[in-house]
């Protein structure tokens, strides 16, 4: 676990950049990383959710062609392959055990779950 964590948290360092340098009072570039990062994780794990897989594509492409420099935040969470297990059907059954690597998933990444960043990680996204 602690090397998957260790992984994870270097290929996320990118991305915790990326979004460190938004400003929070622009609603483009938040629906941008929106589009780029939410569709991906859903695609790229088979998990959509509560979202039209046809939207989330369509919102995908769309955030490519206007803002392509989320291209890398998409690719770098495409390859991490600690999301693809949490987010399993197997995983998915055995709750304690999503739990536990979630929190230390939270922990490893010091995610905020009031923050923009953080609100795709916790709530209604992924229960």
């Amino acid at each position: 676990m602690a090397e998957n964590l260790d992984f994870l948290t270097e290929m996320l360092s990118p991305v915790e950049q990326l979004i460190e340098g938004i400003d929070e009072d622009s609603i483009y570039e938040k629906i941008a990383l929106q589009r780029s990062i939410k569709p991906y994780i859903y695609k790229g794990l088979g998990c959509y959710f509560n979202d039209d897989p046809n939207g989330a594509v369509l919102n995908y492409t769309i955030a490519h062609q206007q803002m392509p420099e989320y291209s890398e935040v998409s690719y770098l969470l495409n390859q991490v392959n600690f999301y693809r297990y949490l987010y399993t059907g197997e995983a998915m059954m055995m709750r304690n055990e999503f739990d536990g690597a979630f929190n230390q998933l939270q922990e490893a990444l010091n995610i905020n779950p009031q923050s923009f960043w953080g609100h795709y990680f916790y709530g209604r996204s992924f229960y």
